[in-house]
C-alpha cells in the first residue's frame, strides 16, 4: 500500500470505531479517487459501491418529503456515473458489475446501525440504474414507505442498536425528554428537546431547543404543547443543533419517562445528521414510578403529579424533564427518611457515625431543609451513644452555617463530651454572643 493508502485504511478503522458512518462513507469515496488515478478499476469499483453502501443506510431517517427528495439527490449523484465510467472501460456487462458488488459486501461492508434499504434492495437498484431506470420510477419501486403507505403509522416500529437498559438509577446521568409531531420516528420530526445533567445527585447543566420542521403541526400537537409552525420556523434545523446536542449527551447515561420512545427519534436524528449511532445506556423512569408508587392506578407524568400535587404544565421537554427530577427528588428524600429511622442494635458508634456522615455529604449544602432529617438522626445518634466526636462537629458546623446558634452549641458540646481533648469553648463562647445577644 502506499503512504495515503496507510493513512486511509488508518482513517476508515477510526471511523469504524468511533461509529462515525458520516466520515467512514468520505473515506470510500476518496479511497475510490485514489485507486481511479492509480488505474485500479476493479478495487475503485469496490469503494464505490461502499460508498453507495452507506448512502442507502440512512434513508428514512427525515420526513416524507424530504426522504423523497434525499433519494432522489443520491441516486443522481456522480457515484452513478463513474460506475458507468468503470463498466465500459472494462467492457463488463452487468452480471460481472453486479457479481463484483456481491464480493465487496460480503467481504469488506461492516454491519450498519439503521440500513433502511437491504443489501438485496440496494443491489436491485443497482441493477436498475445500470439499465437507466428514471429515478422517480425507482423511488416508487422500492421505498417501502412508498409502496405501502400503511407502513406510515405508529405501528411501523424502528429496529435499533441502542445502549442497553440498567436496572438502578445510577448517580451521574442526563434527564432527557423530546416534543415530536407524532409517534412514529421513522416519518415523525422532534420540534423540541429539553435535557438537563446531574452528578451526584445535583444539578450540573441544562440544555434545551425547540427545532425546525417542515412538518404542519396537527391540532393535538399544538394544544398539548403551546408551539406552533410560525414559533418553529424561526426555530435552528436538527442539522444545527445537533453537534451540541451530541456533545451534552456523549457517554452519559440518559434517564426518562418511557425513555424508548425519545430514544428512537433521537438514535435516528442523530444518524441522519451526523452519522453517529446514539447506543448511550439508559434507565427508564416509567418502571421505578411504577414500584415507587404501586397504588396510583395510573404512571403518566399527568397522573403522577395529580397524586403528588406537583403543580405544572406538560407536554414542554424541559418542563418534563423538571417534572421527573422533582418525582425522583422525592423518593430520593423519602428513602432517606425511611433509611434513618433504622437503627440496629448492634450498630457501632464508629459505622453509625459514617453512614450520618456519608448522608451529609450528598446533600446540596445551601439547602437548610434537606438536612433537617439528617441531623435529627445525628441527634438520635447522640441519645443512643452512637455518635462519634467528628459527627457531633460536622453538625455544629452546619447548624452554625444557617446561624442556628443554640443548635450549633448543643453538637460543640457533645462532640467534647465524647472527647475530652477537645476545646470548643472559644467558639461555643462567640456563638452564645450571636445566639443570645450579650
Amino acid at each position: 500500500m502506499t503512504e495515503k493508502e496507510e493513512e486511509l485504511k488508518k482513517s476508515i478503522e477510526e471511523n469504524l470505531e468511533n461509529k462515525d458512518y458520516n466520515f467512514l462513507r468520505g473515506d470510500y469515496f476518496y479511497m475510490s479517487t485514489i485507486f481511479k488515478k492509480q488505474n485500479k478499476q476493479i478495487e475503485r469499483l469496490r469503494y464505490l459501491f461502499l460508498t453507495l453502501y452507506i448512502d442507502f443506510s440512512g434513508m428514512g431517517n427525515q420526513n416524507y418529503v424530504d426522504r423523497y427528495e434525499k433519494i432522489k439527490r443520491v441516486f443522481k449523484i456522480n457515484i452513478w456515473q463513474e460506475i458507468d465510467f468503470v463498466r465500459k472501460k472494462l467492457n463488463i456487462n452487468d452480471d460481472t458489475i453486479l457479481k463484483i458488488f456481491d464480493e465487496t459486501i460480503a467481504k469488506y461492508a461492516v454491519p450498519l446501525p439503521f440500513t433502511y434499504f437491504d443489501v438485496e434492495t440496494i443491489r436491485k437498484i443497482i441493477s436498475d440504474k445500470l439499465n437507466e431506470e428514471e429515478e422517480e420510477d425507482l423511488f416508487k419501486k422500492y421505498d417501502p414507505l412508498h409502496v405501502n403507505p400503511d407502513l406510515r403509522s405508529a405501528n411501523y416500529k424502528v429496529e435499533l442498536k441502542k445502549g442497553h437498559a440498567l436496572d438502578t438509577l445510577p448517580e451521574n446521568y442526563v434527564l432527557l425528554d423530546v416534543e415530536t409531531t407524532g409517534l412514529n420516528p421513522k416519518v415523525d420530526n422532534i420540534i423540541e428537546v429539553g435535557c438537563i445533567k446531574i452528578k451526584n445527585g445535583k444539578e450540573f447543566g441544562r440544555y434545551k431547543s425547540i427545532i425546525k420542521t417542515p412538518i404542519e403541526l396537527s391540532g393535538k400537537i399544538k394544544k398539548m404543547t403551546g408551539l406552533t409552525n410560525e414559533i418553529l420556523n424561526k426555530a435552528p434545523e436538527m442539522e444545527t443543533i445537533a453537534p451540541r446536542l451530541w456533545a451534552f449527551l456523549k457517554d452519559e447515561v440518559v434517564v426518562g419517562h418511557n425513555i424508548n420512545f425519545d430514544i428512537q427519534f433521537l438514535y435516528i436524528a442523530f444518524f441522519e445528521t451526523l452519522g453517529k449511532v446514539f447506543d448511550n445506556d439508559y434507565f427508564d423512569t416509567l418502571k421505578l414510578f411504577k414500584t415507587e408508587y404501586p397504588q396510583f392506578k395510573s404512571h403518566s407524568l399527568e397522573n403522577i403529579c395529580d397524586e403528588l400535587n406537583i403543580c405544572a404544565s406538560h407536554h414542554r421537554a424541559m418542563v418534563d424533564c423538571l417534572i421527573v427530577k422533582e418525582i425522583l427528588d422525592r423518593i430520593q428524600k423519602r428513602r432517606n427518611d425511611d433509611e434513618i429511622t433504622i437503627i440496629k442494635e448492634d450498630l457501632t458508634a464508629e459505622l453509625a457515625s459514617k453512614f450520618a456522615l456519608k448522608l451529609i455529604k450528598s446533600i446540596d449544602s445551601e439547602d437548610y431543609d434537606s438536612f433537617e432529617p439528617v441531623l435529627k438522626f445525628c441527634d438520635d445518634l447522640i441519645d443512643n451513644d452512637l455518635a462519634t466526636a467528628k459527627l457531633c462537629k460536622k453538625c455544629g458546623d452546619i447548624f452554625e452555617k444557617f446561624e442556628d446558634y443554640e443548635a450549633a452549641i448543643s453538637f460543640y458540646n457533645a462532640a467534647m463530651d465524647i472527647d475530652p481533648e477537645l476545646n470548643y469553648y472559644k467558639k461555643i463562647e462567640k456563638l452564645e454572643k450571636k445566639a443570645y445577644n450579650f
